[in-house]
């Protein structure tokens, strides 16, 4: 596990450090017991002064040990970033976003809320479109182009996922529609926008060639005499 073997690297590192300090200052003919046993009263007033450096540091291994998020996964924050992860450190969780910005959370922090993770324990999963049309359209022939349109995106983007049959759903008699979803899967939350973006072409391309209409919000006003 890549995210276990980073961690205990970097708290190995510290223990030999300190491990090579005591016995530099044996060798030097400096007594460490009664230094181990003045640290060991003192540690107790720090820890009460570091109860926020602690709580990073065993949020850090409650991550490490629960091995269900890793370095190199894409997660999605409780506020709605999606990003994956470059680092777990003793004090905070470094992660880039999908626009290439760096963010730095606290362990504490990070572990204190909901996250959504793209990878564990598959990467491929189901994204989806809004889309409206015309209460004068025929909604079989709606939700017939609409899947060509969401096949035709799967093959034209090389989606490799298996069983990948787009859906359609039918959601709301809204003011100037009705409302449907186009659902289909995806290898990667990285590839998420890509395929978005070309299923909504390929919506448009095949509607206005099958003449179905995606209106535009209107407002109808009867004046009375």
């Amino acid at each position: 596990n890549k995210t276990m073997f980073v961690f205990v690297r970097k708290v190995a590192s510290v223990t030999m450090y300190i491990l090579a300090g005591l016995l530099i200052m044996q060798h030097l003919g400096i007594q460490i017991g009664p230094l181990i046993a003045g640290l060991g009263i003192a540690g107790l007033a720090i820890a009460l002064g570091l109860q926020e450096t602690l709580a990073n540091l065993f949020s850090a291994l409650f991550l490490v040990m629960d091995k269900s998020i890793n370095i190199g996964d894409w997660i999605q924050l409780e506020d709605g970033t999606k990003a994956y992860i470059e680092d777990i450190s003793w004090r905070s969780v470094r992660i880039r976003t999908i626009g290439n910005n760096t963010v730095i959370v606290p362990n504490a922090k990070f572990v204190g809320q909901k996250i959504s993770s793209y990878d564990w324990p598959e990467s491929p999963f189901a994204t989806s479109i809004a889309v409206g049309v015309s209460y004068d359209s025929n909604l079989e022939k709606v939700e017939e182009v609409a899947i060509r349109a969401a096949k035709n995106v799967i093959k034209q983007e090389r989606v490799r996922v298996r069983e990948n049959n787009p859906i359609v759903r039918f959601k709301e008699l809204a003011d100037s529609s009705i409302n449907f979803i186009i659902i289909l899967k995806v290898d990667h939350v990285k590839d998420e926008g890509r395929v978005k973006h070309a299923l909504i072409k390929e919506v448009i391309k095949q509607f206005r060639a099958e003449g179905i209409e995606i209106p535009f919000p209107q407002m109808v006003v009867e004046m009375k005499k």
